[in-house]
């Protein structure tokens, strides 16, 4: 009777990322499946500063 062991030091194929979208603000960004993104109004933000740039706030200090 042979046995097969699974070799742990053997790495599976890492199945490529889908591209969903870019980010809205014009950076760029790919939104990748998988990962966390702001979504607003049917669009999509790589992160926070990206969607105050979209919707035009400014950052200044008080």
């Amino acid at each position: 009777m042979q046995q097969t062991i699974e070799n742990p030091m053997v790495l599976a194929p890492i199945p490529e990322s889908k591209v969903i979208d870019n980010c809205a603000c014009g950076c760029g960004e790919e939104i990748v499946e998988g990962y966390e993104y702001i979504y607003m109004d049917g669009y999509w933000f790589a992160d926070y500063p990206c969607l105050m740039r979209y919707i035009g706030a400014d950052w200044r200090g008080a």
